[in-house]
Formats: C-alpha cells, structure tokens, sequence
C-alpha cells in the first residue's frame, strides 16, 4: 500500500529536428502541433546539448534518456569507451576547435554505451555477422570514391529479385537485404550502404531491446523506440550521413568480434514489468503494464518516468502519454490503475 504520497516533477522534452525524423510520430505522442517539421528526438537528461533536468536535480544526471522516430536510416557509427573519449575530448579542446564545429567527433568526455527498447516494429543494424567482416568493411570504406552508383545498383537490383522469389518464411533471415534497400532508398549515392550486408539485422518487436556496448557498430534503420545511454554525444560515423565521418577512427574502434546476442540482461520480469538492465552499463528502463492497485516500484537513483499508453496514477498524479517525470534519488514508485481492464503503459529509466 502507498502510505504517502512520493514527490515528482513534471518535464518538458528537448526536441531535436533532425532530417531522419517524422512530422507526426513525436508529435502525436507529446502532444506538438504538426507544421511540417521533422521531430526525431525527445530528451530527458542534464547533458548540455539538451538539459531539462538540472533546475531541479542539482548534479548530472547519469544517462541519457531519449525517443525516438526513425523514417530515414541513422548514420552507421560506433561510440568509443572511457579511455578514447577522455584523451580525444582533451585533445580537441586543446586546439581549439568549437563544441559545435561539423568536424568535431568529442563532444564530451563520456564513453556512450546505449540500449534501444522498441516501442513499435523496430529494424535495426548492430555488429557484424562473420570474422571476415572486419575485411569488408576495410575494402568499402577505403575504397568507396572507386564505387560507382552502377555498380550498387546492379546489387540493388539482384537483392530486389532475391527478395522478390523469396517465401513468407524467408524474409526474416533476409532482413540485412532489406536494410540495404532502404539505405539505398535514402541515400541512394553512398556505397557505404553494402556494409549493412556485412551486419547482423534485427528486427524487434515492441517491447523488445537491443543493448550497443562501446565499439559495436551500429544503425538504426526504421520504427519508434526509446533509447538510453551514458550522459553523452560522442559518435564515430562511417557512412549513410551527411555529416563528419571519420573512416580511420571506426576502422580503429570498432569491435570486429560477432557477438552471439545483443539482448540486455532482463531483471526481475513479472506479468506487471519487464525491467531491462545491461551488465556493468550503469542505466536501465522498467517497462510497466500498469494493472495493480497501489503498487509500489522501488529504484535506486533519480528516475524519469514516462507514459506511453492509456492513463494511470502515478505517485498521487495522474499520468497520461507523453507526460515525463523526475522521482529524486530516495523517492519510490506507487502505480494505481484506472481501468478495470488495467490499460495503461509506462516506462521508467533509471539506474
């Protein structure tokens, strides 16, 4: 029973408007007016670049919590460890070169291990499938100003007709192909899209969640997810961006290694929750179906907690999507339902 009522905070998000984004997906679920603008984040967090939390939580907050809505392929990249992004920070602070210059690669000092939980059927593209993929990715990225758009797209076309011949229960050992075709559907000039054929593909399903240690390359190709990370925005690119790309740094940094799962650790899941919380990661997201009467949620650390379906009581208040909250460090949890049937779903990161 919830013998008093815990405190929390109601937060804005900080959108980001970058060209990957959607015109309805965000808006619909935070309640913005559609003007034809592309929303592809929402941030919830203390990092500089988007800090809506400090005012009332006076220190960093540790992670990194965003949505996302992805129509257009994410740039291929990787994040570096501790180590790389303490000496490069310190490196380009000491030339001088601006936070937000275009070639800038350390924007902070913080290493940037993630985790994606999908909020709808999410495609995307983390590691590398075979020993030999370290080779491939060599040759394309040192050789892509030698692949002409005739040549990608005499295999768009051959990938075309696989997919074409290909039975209902085939597709889904064919979704590296169909991650090709969309790269090449959005940048249709880049032949750094083959290097999603070297990749393990993956397509989740809602509720699904794929953890990206430091050193894993990876896309994000299409679908709606929530995403967690270390309190940063350091990003090695290596393709399918107009941005900064760093051909030498991935080559150095990336884990070549294929990995036998990408599937984050799963706490304590019950018929109320699913809590995922990657090993060593120092962030999680509790998924919570929202079916009990006066049930209490004890995490560690400060928390945010956001709607994402139907409505619900939360600590007193009532919660509806796309509201987000701050729970301070010592506060608990306490969920009621409003609904018979229990609708209502919910998410909270933390530590």
């Amino acid at each position: 029973m919830c013998d008093k009522i815990f405190s929390m905070e109601l937060i804005q998000p900080v959108f980001k408007k970058y060209q990957w984004g959607s015109q309805t997906k965000l808006q619909d679920m935070f309640s913005v007016t559609k003007n034809g603008e592309k929303l592809a984040e929402a941030w919830f967090g203390s990092h500089k670049n988007g800090d809506n939390i400090s005012k009332i939580y006076k220190s960093d907050l540790p992670y990194l919590f965003k949505v996302l809505a992805v129509e257009k392929c994410l740039s291929l990249q990787v994040h570096p460890d501790k180590l790389t992004a303490v000496k490069g920070f310190q490196s380009e602070q000491e030339k001088g070169l601006a936070i937000d210059s275009p070639t800038r690669v350390f924007k902070d000092s913080n290493s940037k291990p993630e985790m994606a939980v999908a909020l709808s059927p999410f495609l995307v593209a983390v590691g590398v499938k075979s020993s030999k993929a370290q080779e491939k990715f060599e040759l394309i990225l040192e050789n892509k100003a030698n692949i002409s758009v005739e040549q990608l797209d005499k295999i768009t076309q051959k990938i075309q007709n696989r997919l074409k011949k290909a039975k209902p229960g085939e597709l889904n050992n064919l979704l590296a192909e169909q991650a090709f075709l969309y790269a090449r559907q959005d940048y249709p000039d880049d032949p750094t899209a083959l290097l999603l054929l070297e990749m393990n593909v993956e397509k989740l399903h809602p509720g699904e969640a794929v953890y990206l240690p430091d050193g894993v390359i990876h896309a994000y190709i299409r679908g709606e997810c929530l995403e967690i990370m270390k309190n940063s925005d350091n990003v090695f690119r290596a393709g399918l961006t107009n941005k900064y790309i760093d051909t030498n740094l991935v080559l150095r940094y990336t884990n070549f290694t294929p990995l036998a799962s990408y599937q984050p650790d799963i706490i304590n899941k019950t018929i109320y929750s699913t809590n995922y919380l990657p090993k060593d990661a120092g962030f999680g997201i509790m998924l919570v179906n929202c079916r009990a009467k006066n049930k209490i949620i004890d995490l560690t650390g400060p928390k945010i907690v956001l709607g994402l379906d139907g409505k619900f009581e939360i600590n007193g208040q009532l919660v509806t999507r796309g509201q987000a909250f701050f729970v301070p460090n010592k506060e608990k949890i306490c969920v009621n339902s409003l609904s018979k049937l229990g609708q209502g779903k919910f998410a909270i990161a933390h530590i």
